[in-house]
């Protein structure tokens, strides 16, 4: 029997963790997180990540709506490459180490991002699904 947290509890204090991140980076969390945790990789899903603003820009003039659309996905990722070395150490806590690499995509259309970890050390076999 392993005396550490199951994967289920990592992936639900990750999604806590990375809803509070947005929350505190934009000031809105997403609708919905979720999150799948493999030995070398972390996927973050999230649902309803656009600020109301964010989501009229995106809702502009159709002459307009490429470039507004642009905009607040350059605007969403500046702020996340912002915020990378605090969320990164974030995840170090909860993981037990750092991530090694992050990717991030914004669907400024369908309010929907994501972001992918690469893990360096695979996720303690404790800590994955049998």
């Amino acid at each position: 029997m392993s005396n550490g947290p199951s994967q289920g509890q990592i992936e639900a204090a990750i999604g806590v963790l990375v809803t509070r991140f947005f929350r505190e980076m934009v000031g809105h969390g997403p609708r919905s997180v979720s999150v799948t945790l493999r030995p070398h990789a972390l996927f973050i899903h999230l649902q309803g990540a656009l600020t109301k603003v964010e989501e009229r820009m995106v809702r502009c003039p159709s002459s307009d709506a490429q470039r507004c659309a642009a905009m607040v996905r350059e605007m969403r990722d500046h702020l996340v490459r912002q915020g990378r070395e605090s969320l990164m150490a974030a995840l170090a806590g909860t993981l037990g180490h750092p991530p090694h690499g992050m990717m991030h995509d914004l669907n400024a259309e369908t309010g929907e991002e994501v972001i992918v970890f690469s893990l360096s050390v695979p996720v303690e076999a404790s800590a994955r699904r049998a």
